[in-house]
Order: C-alpha cells, then sequence, then structure tokens
C-alpha cells in the first residue's frame, strides 16, 4: 500500500506542476482593472508549485501517518485560502484584499507552528491539539462558504441589474469549482481518520478539482471583462429593470402622451435595428440610446406589455429564435441561442420551455411538420398573464 501511495504522490506532483506551467502562462491584460487577477495568476501558481513540491517530497519520504495527517491538514487549510481567495477575485475583486490574506496566512502560519512544535516536544497532549487543529479547519471552510456564496449573490444581483440579463449560468463554472474544492476540504479531513489506502480515491479528486480550477482561471480571464464593470459600479447609480424605484411606486402613470409616443416611437426603431440582439450591453447605456430614465422605462413596460424590459426584450429573441429554428433547419439550437443574443444556451432553454411549452427540438419538430410558423408566446396560455 505504501508503494501505491508513493506512486500516487509521484502522479500528483507531475500533474500539478504541468497546471502550475498553464496558469503561467495565461495572458492578462495589464490594465490597472486586471492587478487583482494578475495576482490571482501568481496566487494560485505558486499554491500549485508548493503542493507539487510537497508531493514531491512525499514521494521520497513515504508514508509516515502522524506526520502525514498533520502535513495534510495544514497544506489543505493553505490551499483553501488561496483557492477561495483566487475563486473569489473572479467575482468579488473588492473582497479579496492585502489585509484579508494577510491575517489568514499570519493565523494559519501561526498555528502550524504551534502544532509541529507541539508535535514533536510534547507528544502526549498533541492528539488534543491536533483535532482542535481539525476542528479550526472545519471552521475555515464553513466561513469561507458563507463568505463565497454571499459574493456570488451579491455579483449576480450586480450583473443582472447593470445589464438587464441573467447571468447565472455564466458563472457556473466557478461555483462549480468551489463547491469541488469544498468537497476536497471534506476528503482532506477524512484522510485525518483513515489509512494511505483513501488516497488512492482523494488524489485523483484533487487532481480533478485543481485541473478544473485552472481551466476556471484559464476561461474566466476571457470573460472578467463583463463582471468587473458591474461589480465596480456604484450600486446607487446603477438602473435596474425590475425592481421599482419609491418615485415609481407613488406615481407609476406620471408620463405625459408626449413621452409614450416618443419611448413608442424610439423603441420601434430600436428593435427594428435588432438592437434587442445585442448581448452584454450596459442597461443605463440602452437607456441613454433611448433617452429615457429607469422609473419611465419601467412604467412604460408595466403599461404597454405588462412586464419588465428583461422579459420583454427575452420574448422578442423568443420570437426570433422561433422563426430561426423553421428558417434554419441546418441550424443548432445553441447557435441560433447565440444568434438571437442569449449568452448561456441554457438559459435560452429554460426560456423557450416556458414559454413555448416545449422544448426547441420539439418545436422545431412540430411546427416543421405543421408547416407553421407560430408566434411561440402565443401558444402557451400561461403567458399571457
Amino acid at each position: 500500500m505504501e508503494k501505491t501511495y508513493c506512486d500516487l504522490m509521484l502522479l500528483a506532483s507531475g500533474v500539478i506542476a504541468a497546471l502550475a506551467v498553464s496558469i503561467i502562462g495565461i495572458k492578462i491584460p495589464s490594465k490597472q482593472e486586471f492587478r487583482k487577477l494578475r495576482t490571482a495568476r501568481a496566487t494560485l501558481a505558486a499554491s500549485f508549485i508548493t503542493l507539487s513540491i510537497l508531493n514531491f517530497i512525499c514521494y521520497f519520504t513515504g508514508y509516515d501517518e502522524d506526520l502525514d495527517r498533520l502535513n495534510t491538514m495544514i497544506v489543505a487549510a493553505f490551499q483553501a485560502l488561496l483557492l477561495t481567495g483566487t475563486l473569489l477575485v473572479f467575482i468579488r475583486p473588492d473582497v479579496v484584499t492585502g489585509k484579508w490574506v494577510g491575517l489568514q496566512v499570519a493565523a494559519i502560519s501561526i498555528i502550524t507552528a504551534l502544532l509541529y512544535f507541539v508535535m514533536f516536544l510534547f507528544p502526549g497532549i498533541y492528539p488534543v491539539f491536533f483535532y482542535t487543529g481539525a476542528a479550526l479547519l472545519v471552521l475555515q471552510l464553513v466561513l469561507y462558504s458563507i463568505s463565497f456564496f454571499k459574493s456570488q449573490n451579491m455579483t449576480l444581483n450586480d450583473l443582472n441589474d447593470y445589464y438587464a440579463d441573467d447571468f447565472s449560468p455564466r458563472l457556473g463554472g466557478i461555483r462549480a469549482g468551489f463547491i469541488l474544492m469544498l468537497i476536497i476540504g471534506v476528503m482532506a479531513l477524512c484522510t485525518l481518520v483513515t489509512g494511505p489506502w483513501f488516497y488512492a480515491i482523494f488524489v485523483p479528486a484533487y487532481l480533478i478539482c485543481y485541473t478544473i480550477v485552472a481551466i476556471c482561471m484559464i476561461r474566466y480571464v476571457n470573460i472578467t471583462s463583463f463582471i468587473l464593470p458591474a461589480v465596480s459600479q456604484d450600486s446607487t447609480e446603477t438602473p435596474t429593470a425590475e425592481q421599482p424605484s419609491e418615485a415609481s411606486h407613488k406615481n407609476p402613470a406620471n408620463i405625459s402622451d408626449n413621452q409614450i409616443i416618443e419611448l413608442r416611437n424610439k423603441l420601434e426603431s430600436w428593435v427594428a435595428a435588432g438592437e434587442y440582439r445585442h448581448r452584454d450591453i450596459p442597461y443605463k447605456d440602452i437607456l441613454e440610446h433611448l433617452d429615457t430614465d429607469p422609473a419611465t422605462m419601467r412604467a412604460f413596460m408595466k403599461s404597454e406589455h405588462g412586464m419588465d424590459f428583461r422579459s420583454w426584450r427575452n420574448r422578442l429573441r423568443l420570437n426570433d429564435a422561433s422563426r430561426m429554428l423553421l428558417e434554419h433547419p441546418e441550424m443548432k439550437a445553441e447557435r441560433i441561442s447565440e444568434a438571437v443574443g442569449y449568452s448561456d444556451s441554457s438559459n435560452f432553454h429554460t426560456d423557450f420551455r416556458k414559454f413555448t411549452g416545449m422544448s426547441a427540438s420539439e418545436w422545431r419538430k412540430t411546427h416543421t411538420k405543421t408547416g407553421q410558423c407560430q408566434n411561440p408566446l402565443s401558444t402557451n396560455p400561461e403567458n399571457q398573464s
């Protein structure tokens, strides 16, 4: 079993070293707003290199139960900090400050030194300190979970308001990476009470986790630019497409006939130009283009269409998609969803089923047979409410 353990450590060392090289090779714009992302790249690469070196050392030293369990716990604490910090930088850069990282590194380092000191000089009381350290690791994972999901929800709200669109699926990879990190943290805790055989499960699992985190880093560097403007925007200045303001509650119909006619004409021109198909356009830019304000737009949409701007725009996109599904049978639904303005195909499929009562493939099959190209929003009575 010890040979298997050593072989696994060697494999892990090589794979993680290769991932570190791929992370170092990521190109990040030199703009100031990407500064924390560049720091996250360096930090993540350093954590990968450190873990690779530790695994290589374990390959030569072999399995020592007490020492290896302590090493695993300490490494898990540092890696949880570094990985959580990296993932937070993707979605909420302002949360990860030098002070935030420095205080936690100092705390983990002090606890580490204390545990090694007690282990070698006071072995009789070492188990008490060891299991206290394990409890602190559990607390660390819980606190990181609270911080991550709170930050994720804040960022989603900012993105949805800033762009008047649903961005939850586009953050799915980061969310999955964090959940995997939690699973690895729990598995690291399991190694504290099991033998070397558990590493046959643990090592492949954390290799998968680290690979996904590296992919997240590579992927999200290319799309972080759409997150940064939204999370750095002052919330008091960000118009929202859904939540009514106090003024609109008090006087929702305080729009003159001339304003209604003017906004209706501008929206018709906006639709005729296909502007609704454009993705990642800030809502405030749309309002400026239409020469209106959030309260007026909200009241107009409620009066004219009985829904908010986001839902109205999605219906326009779905109308286009329903037509394209029939007119272009060679095009896949995912390609059509991109063409009509959806940033994520899962959003498109969810909305299409909600508004038509069937999937895109079912719509194409049904209406190809009947030869009809019907407005999808008129086929489902629930959509009229």
